[in-house]
């Protein structure tokens, strides 16, 4: 491990990845730090599931726009697959509530200028996914644009052209403790040494906590739980990303999306027994031809969910003026958009008064009172 760098970004997620990409892209010396291995926490732990449209704020559906778009040029730019996939998805519709919701999404994208949601009859539904349950349905709701990812290889992409380009990554690294001066961060105590730095990015997601506590500058996320099962490799049964359940590459079907916030600290990624079993009936109601069906492993990822639901980027540089946070909530769908804007800061070439930079920045939490 390298003594000194420019940049020293802690976490090897998706957005550290990302990050140190974007960095070394612009020929910045960057040195990742990752505690375990990459791609290993809460990056792991997510159905990767892209789904650009009816997002709020306004400009966060804009964003994730910019995100879906710049998949799609990263496959060609990190020369290396990382199965984005665009299926659509799919959600059966029961009630006329459900599909005044979802008549409302599809206008409001085609104000925008979006043919985003689509409302279809059951037989159109069941033409995109035969293996979808007759009965009950009074019709769906469709958005063409929907997408998945190889969370893995996404991050590994990201990690390997960083590297190519000069950037050094160091896992099985646990930072341990600052050396602090004249408002300074000077230099990182980790397990495998100390190594100095002219800036420091947190990228550790909830990990953040810890690192923030040590630095008295607290990072403001609070823990979300999740857990999906994983079935065996099947032939082709889903076609789009339905009912919260698609099919991989190699033909496992992924289904729970689920969400429990936790208390903060929290960092158990125990699957809760029930929430498997709510999990299994709700995959079965939606597609009987499951049944019989070997779940061979089920995981539980920890999400980190900035308290008011923006990204996080920046710090209290009052109190460090070398130390920021980059940090969001569903990262899969807006990293790519979102990455170059966080470099850009953190390289001095974009201020916090830049419209969207002002949004995401860590001082709403010290005047806004969020």
């Amino acid at each position: 491990m390298k003594q000194h760098s420019e940049f020293v970004i802690i976490g090897g997620g998706v957005l550290g990845a990302s990050l140190a990409y974007q960095l070394s892209l612009h020929g910045r010396e960057v040195l990742l730090l990752e505690q375990n291995e990459i791609c290993s926490g809460t990056s792991s732990g997510t159905v990767a599931w892209i789904g650009p449209f009816d997002r709020q704020p306004l400009f966060m559906e804009e964003l994730a726009i910019r995100s879906f778009l710049r998949l799609f040029l990263l496959e060609h730019e990190l020369d290396r697959p990382f199965e984005f996939t665009v299926t659509g998805s799919l959600k059966p519709l029961y009630t006329e509530k459900d599909i005044a919701a979802a008549q409302k999404a599809a206008e409001m994208g085609a104000a925008a200028g979006y043919d985003v949601v689509r409302i279809l009859s059951p037989e159109e539904a069941w033409e995109k996914e035969p293996a979808m349950r007759r009965n009950g349905m009074i019709a769906a709701r469709y958005e063409p644009y929907s997408a998945h990812i190889n969370p893995f290889l996404l991050v590994d992409s990201y990690i390997q052209t960083a590297k190519r380009l000069g950037a050094e990554v160091c896992t099985f690294t646990k930072v341990l403790d600052f050396e602090i001066s004249d408002r300074r961060i000077t230099a990182l105590l980790t397990d495998r040494g100390r190594v100095t730095a002219d800036h420091v990015i947190c990228c550790a997601g909830l990990w953040s906590c810890e690192i923030g506590e040590k630095l008295g500058i607290p990072a403001p996320v609070r823990p979300n739980r999740g857990c999906c099962l994983v079935t065996e490799k099947l032939p082709p049964i889903l076609h789009t990303f339905a009912s919260s359940a698609h099919q991989t590459a190699h033909g496992n079907i992924i289904f729970g999306l689920n969400s429990e916030d936790l208390p903060a600290g929290t960092h158990d990624t125990t699957v809760p027994a029930e929430a498997l079993q709510t999990a299994v009936r709700q995959a079965l109601q939606e597609f009987p031809t499951l049944s019989g069906v070997n779940i061979i492993r089920s995981y539980a990822g920890l999400r980190c969910k900035p308290l008011d639901g923006l990204p996080i980027i920046g710090g209290n540089e009052e109190k460090l003026q070398n130390f920021g946070y980059f940090l969001m909530h569903s990262a899969y769908s807006y990293t790519a958009g979102v990455s170059p804007l966080a470099a850009s800061y953190f390289m001095g070439r974009a201020n916090a008064e830049d419209p969207l930079l002002a949004q995401f920045h860590y001082r709403r939490f010290l005047y806004g009172g969020n």
